[in-house]
C-alpha cells in the first residue's frame, strides 16, 4: 500500500508520529509539504518529507492563486510516485490538492476535517464553503478527530440533501497519545476535603486557552466557598508582546503559578499531584493534555462543544464548561469535588482508544476499506 500525506503544516509533532506509526505497521508513504518560496525552517525533517516551495508569501491571502501553483506542482510532483491513496490532512489547503489530483488521476483521496476548516474557512470565507463541501463528496473517507468536529460541521455547514451520503463515510478517528504517558499510571486518587485544591493547566498563555476566566472562576470559589486553591499554569508565554498584558492579569491572582514548560517526565509529575485538570479554551480540536490527565487518574474540566466532547459521557471522567462562563466552571469544578473517588477511578479505563497502536489499526483499516471498494469498482 502506498500513500501520499498532503500536510502542508507536517512538523515533527503529532502528524510525524501518525506517520511512523504507519511505517510499523507495514504503509509505504511520503509527505508532500508545500511551502512560501522564501522557507526557513530550524526542524530537521524526516527523509519521507518532500518539501516544495511554490508559492510567493503574498498568495496565501488569495486561496485560488495560491493553490492553483501548488496543485500544478503537486501533479508534477505524482508523475513518478503512483500512490493507491492520498491522505489530505485538512479539507481546505491541503483537500483541494487531493481533489484536484482525484479528478485528473482518478486517485481515491481520505481527507481530514480540523478545527482550523471549520472555525476559519466554513465560518467566514463564505466564498469557499462550495469549493470544501465538493471536496467532501468527492472524498472516499472523510476523518474527524472528535466527535464534536463533526457535529459541529454537520449541524452547521452541511445542507440536509447531503447529510446522509457524507454522514455515510464520515469516521471519528481520535489523535494518540505518547506511550511513555501509558507506562507507571498512577492508582486511583482520594481527595482530602480539609487538603488545598490543586487546580492544572498545561497550555501555551494566550487568550483562546482562557486561563483568565478559569482564575476568575476559582476566586470565586475561594470567596463564596472557601476553598484553598494552587492554580499551576505550566507552559509559559509563546508571544511575550502580544500576551503581556494577559500575563500580569494572571500574576495579579495570588494563587496561580506561572510555569515554564517542562519534559514529559516533569509534566507527569505535575499532573499527578493535581486533583484536577481544567482547560476551557474557546477553540480546541482536540486537546493532548486532556488524555495526559486522565492516564494519571486526574478527573477534568473540559469545553463544552470543542476538542474532546463527545468521547466520554458527561459525569464520567469529569465535565463540560462553557468557557464564557467563570460561574459554570465554578460549578463543574464543585461537580468534580462532590464525584470526585468515582471520577478518578474511571479514568484509565477510557483511554484505550488514544494508543498509537489503536489509531494506527484504524487508520490502515481505513485505507483498506478504500482501497477495497476502489478495486470493486474497476
Amino acid at each position: 500500500m502506498n500513500v501520499i500525506h498532503v500536510n502542508s503544516g507536517h512538523t515533527n509533532t503529532i502528524y510525524k508520529s501518525i506517520v511512523d506509526n504507519l511505517f510499523q505497521s507495514g504503509v509505504d508513504q511520503r509527505v508532500y509539504k508545500f511551502v512560501p518560496y522564501v522557507h526557513q525552517d530550524s526542524i530537521d525533517y524526516d527523509d519521507y518529507v518532500d518539501i516544495r516551495q511554490v508559492y510567493d508569501k503574498w498568495n496565501r491571502y488569495f486561496f485560488h492563486i495560491k493553490h492553483e501553483k501548488a496543485q500544478n506542482d503537486f501533479m508534477a510532483y505524482l508523475e513518478d510516485k503512483k500512490p493507491d491513496i492520498i491522505h489530505a490532512h485538512t479539507l481546505f489547503s491541503n483537500g483541494y490538492l487531493a481533489y484536484r489530483a482525484y479528478q485528473e488521476k482518478k486517485i481515491p483521496y481520505v481527507v481530514a476535517v480540523r478545527g482550523t476548516d471549520i472555525n476559519i474557512f466554513f465560518k467566514y470565507m463564505l466564498h469557499l464553503r462550495k469549493v470544501g463541501l465538493t471536496i467532501l463528496l468527492h472524498a472516499s473517507k472523510i476523518i474527524f478527530i472528535s466527535p464534536t468536529l463533526k457535529k459541529n460541521l454537520f449541524d452547521t455547514y452541511v445542507p440536509e440533501g447531503i447529510r446522509a451520503q457524507l454522514e455515510a463515510k464520515s469516521t471519528v478517528i481520535p489523535n494518540g497519545i505518547d506511550e511513555f504517558y501509558f507506562d507507571g499510571v498512577s492508582v486511583p486518587k482520594k481527595r482530602k476535603e480539609a487538603g488545598k485544591l490543586v487546580v492544572l493547566t498545561a497550555a501555551w498563555i494566550d487568550k483562546n486557552k482562557n486561563q483568565l476566566t478559569v482564575c476568575k472562576a476559582l476566586e470565586h470559589l475561594r470567596m463564596t466557598e472557601g476553598i484553598d486553591i494552587d492554580y499551576r499554569i505550566i507552559g509559559g508565554v509563546q508571544k511575550e508582546k502580544t500576551h503581556q498584558h494577559l500575563l500580569k492579569q494572571l500574576q495579579s491572582f495570588d494563587f496561580v503559578k506561572i510555569i515554564p514548560r517542562m519534559d514529559k517526565a516533569e509534566l507527569i509529575q505535575e499532573i499527578r499531584a493535581a486533583d484536577i485538570s481544567v482547560m476551557v479554551s474557546y477553540q480546541e480540536t482536540f486537546g493532548l493534555f486532556y488524555i495526559e490527565s486522565l492516564l494519571q487518574n486526574t478527573p477534568i474540566i473540559y469545553t463544552k462543544n470543542q476538542g474532546i466532547d463527545g468521547f466520554f459521557e458527561e459525569g464520567l471522567v469529569g465535565y463540560s464548561a462553557d468557557p464564557h462562563s467563570e460561574l459554570d466552571i465554578a460549578s463543574k469544578i464543585l461537580k468534580v469535588l462532590a464525584n470526585y473517588e468515582r471520577l478518578s477511578s474511571n479514568t484509565q479505563e477510557q483511554t484505550s482508544q488514544f494508543t498509537w497502536s489503536t489509531v494506527t489499526a484504524s487508520y490502515k483499516e481505513l485505507y483498506e476499506s478504500v482501497l477495497t471498494n476502489a478495486t470493486n469498482q474497476t
